[in-house]
């Protein structure tokens, strides 16, 4: 009789990321902020509410019942990774429906999956680490293969989140439901941004949570450098007041509550509650726009 399988060593979603490559991740619980009236409103002046069908009837994933996800962004590659809210039969099937050609199916063993493919011209991969973890991989399959070397306990490369400056950024937000980060240093389209100071961060971070009808955010940028009289406190204000004078920002950020700003440990940071039906309408017509420009709106105008 064979031994039983050691488990899976599958934690936190995040421990499922490498940091080597890693531009930019994005951790959330949908089914807690879908299940919420205040997000569902806020998402129904951007989005059109077929999509989550939509999104189910392709991958066999209803994002209404994933309780945690992850997206990371690296530079040849996107992985999306989701605990709960499938069937892995019926993902599996689903998935090898998209592929196009080149399906490569390799098991390294019975609760573990990997199926590899084509998409047009996009290599794609779906993983499978037991029951409720799957992971999505558009691009370059590393990301999945480091997934599952960590589920097996085989990788022991430092993970996105293990050590400064996310790990701050991380702590700072705590429980918040949507956390979106970045590690440093950042391209030059970035570094301008508010006011220079994401070009002296380390890596910057943004949260949001639900609260009775309005929305808190929370902006952190980790590792910039301390001046005298607070400076980088001063320039995260003002590069605040930058982007709610720009036509987008104006449009997101009209009455929301007055931001304050502080020095939390090694974060910079600032607080602010929005009001949920403006800030939709400011994502909608962001959606028109590239994110550079967006936040060139918190950058300082020549001179100043």
């Amino acid at each position: 009789m064979a031994a039983p399988l050691p488990p899976l060593a599958l934690g936190d979603l995040a421990s499922l990321v490498p940091s080597g490559g890693l531009r930019w991740i994005v951790l959330c619980r949908p089914a807690e902020l879908l299940a919420d009236e205040t997000v569902r409103a806020l998402l129904a002046t951007a989005f059109d509410g077929n999509r989550y069908d939509a999104f189910a009837q392709d991958t066999g994933v209803d994002l209404r019942r994933v309780e945690r996800a992850v997206v990371a962004g690296f530079d040849a590659s996107t992985s999306y990774l989701v605990g709960g809210g499938f069937d892995r039969a019926n993902v599996a099937a689903r998935w090898r429906d998209r592929l196009v050609h080149g399906a490569a199916h390799a098991s390294a063993r019975e609760d573990v999956t990997r199926i590899r493919g084509d998409v047009g011209t996009t290599p794609e991969t779906l993983l499978l680490l037991g029951a409720q973890v799957a992971c999505f991989t558009v691009g370059g399959e590393l990301p999945a293969r480091a997934a599952e070397a960590y589920a097996l306990d085989r990788l022991h490369a430092p993970r996105a989140l293990a050590s400064p400056p996310l790990a701050s950024l991380v702590a700072h937000f705590g429980d918040a439901p949507l956390v979106a980060l970045a590690p440093g240093p950042f391209e030059q389209r970035w570094a301008h941004a508010a006011r220079g100071l994401v070009g002296a961060a380390s890596a910057v971070g943004v949260a949001l949570a639900p609260t009775s009808g309005r929305v808190g955010l929370r902006i952190g940028l980790a590792g910039v450098p301390r001046e005298p009289g607070d400076r980088a406190v001063r320039l995260l204000r003002a590069a605040w007041d930058d982007l709610a004078a720009g036509p987008i920002g104006g449009l997101a950020l009209r009455g929301c509550s007055a931001p304050t700003t502080s020095i939390e440990g090694d974060v910079v940071a600032l607080r602010s509650d929005l009001d949920a039906g403006t800030l939709g309408r400011g994502v909608a017509a962001a959606l028109h726009l590239g994110i550079a420009d967006i936040m060139r709106e918190g950058s300082a105008p020549p001179g100043h």
